[in-house]
C-alpha cells in the first residue's frame, strides 16, 4: 500500500509545479504585454506630438508664402512705399575742362535726404584699362567706399554689361570675381546677396547657378527710364505717372540719369506721403518681383 501512494503523490508535486510555472510564465506575459502598450502608448504620443508640431510649421509657411504671393500681386494693395535702386555705376562724365560727376551727385541728394539706395555697379568701372584717363578711377574708388560708408546697398551688376543668360557659366564667374574682388579691395568688404542681370533677364541656368552662391536676382516694379525717353523731365514725369497709377515697389534708375531728376522725385514722393525705403527691408517683407527668363545662348 506504501509504495502505491508514492507515485501519486510524485505526480501531484509536478502537477503542482507545472501550474506554477504556467501561472509566473502567464504573470511575466501580462507584465510584458503591459510594458510594451505602455511603451507603444508614449511612443504614439511622442509621435502625435512631432505630427502636431510639424503641422503648426506647414501651416506657417502656408501663410507666408501666401503673404508672399500677395505682396507680388499687381492687383492686391501695394504698401506705400519704393526701393531705389541705380545701375551701371559708378558713373562720370568726363572731358578735359568738364566733367560731371553723376555718381557723386546721387550720393549727395541721398545723403541730405536721408535716404537709403542699391547700386549694381559695373565691373569694367573699376579696370584701369577700360576707364581711362583724367583720375575717372580714382572718382570711382571714392564713391563706392562711400556707398558702403553711408548705409547703402553695393551689388554686382556685371563687368561689362553683358545679359546673365548670354554668358557661359566660365564667363560669368569670371565676372563675379572680378567685380567682388575690386569691391573688396576699395570698400574693405564683399558685395551683398543681392545682382541685376543687365536687361534684367535671366535663363534657369544662371538662375541656378545664382542660387547655388547664395545671390538673389533683383528685377523691378517701375523703370524710372523707358528707351523712348530721353530727358530728365521726361524720365521723371513718367516715374510720377508710375506712382499715380498706384505702383509700388523697386524703381529701375542708372547714374547717368538719375543725377538730374532725383531730388525732384524724392520731393514727390515727400508730398505724397510714400516712403523711400532700403532694398533689404523690402525683400524681408515683401519678397522680390518675377524675374523674366530667356533661354540660354551659349552652352552654360
Amino acid at each position: 500500500m506504501t509504495q502505491t501512494k508514492k507515485p501519486k503523490k510524485l505526480w501531484r508535486i509536478i502537477a503542482v509545479s507545472i501550474l506554477a510555472l504556467l501561472l509566473v510564465a502567464s504573470a511575466t506575459a501580462n507584465y510584458s504585454l503591459y510594458t510594451l502598450n505602455q511603451r507603444l502608448t508614449e511612443e504614439n504620443e511622442d509621435t502625435k506630438s512631432v505630427i502636431r508640431k510639424l503641422q503648426l510649421e506647414i501651416m506657417q509657411l502656408k501663410e507666408q508664402i501666401k503673404q508672399m504671393e500677395q505682396s507680388r500681386n499687381p492687383n492686391a494693395p501695394r504698401p506705400d512705399a519704393v526701393v531705389f535702386t541705380f545701375d551701371d555705376g559708378p558713373y562720370r562724365s568726363y572731358s578735359p575742362g568738364n566733367s560731371t560727376e553723376h555718381t557723386e551727385i546721387i550720393l549727395d541728394i541721398l545723403k541730405k535726404n536721408n535716404v537709403r539706395a542699391a547700386f549694381f555697379v559695373l565691373g569694367c568701372q573699376f579696370d584701369e584699362e577700360q576707364v581711362g584717363s583724367g583720375g575717372t578711377l580714382e572718382h570711382y574708388k571714392k564713391w563706392v567706399k562711400r556707398v558702403v560708408d553711408e548705409g547703402h546697398t553695393l551689388s554686382i551688376h556685371d563687368y561689362n554689361h553683358v545679359p546673365y543668360w548670354k554668358q557661359s557659366k566660365k564667363e560669368l564667374e569670371k565676372s563675379f570675381e572680378f567685380t567682388a574682388g575690386k569691391i573688396r579691395e576699395f570698400t574693405g568688404t564683399l558685395p551683398s546677396k543681392y545682382v541685376r542681370s543687365p536687361g534684367g533677364s535671366i535663363s534657369e541656368e544662371a538662375q541656378a547657378y545664382l542660387k547655388q552662391k547664395g545671390f538673389r536676382h533683383v528685377y523691378w516694379d517701375i523703370e524710372a527710364e523707358p528707351l523712348n525717353l530721353k530727358t530728365s523731365g521726361g524720365f521723371l514725369d513718367h516715374s510720377k505717372n508710375e506712382i499715380a497709377q498706384g505702383k509700388r515697389g523697386i524703381i529701375l534708375m542708372h547714374d547717368r540719369n538719375a543725377s538730374g531728376y532725383l531730388a525732384d522725385l524724392i520731393k514727390y514722393l515727400n508730398s505724397k506721403n510714400i516712403k523711400i525705403v532700403s532694398l533689404a527691408d523690402w525683400d524681408r517683407k515683401y519678397g522680390l518681383p518675377k524675374t523674366p527668363y530667356k533661354s540660354q545662348t551659349v552652352r552654360f
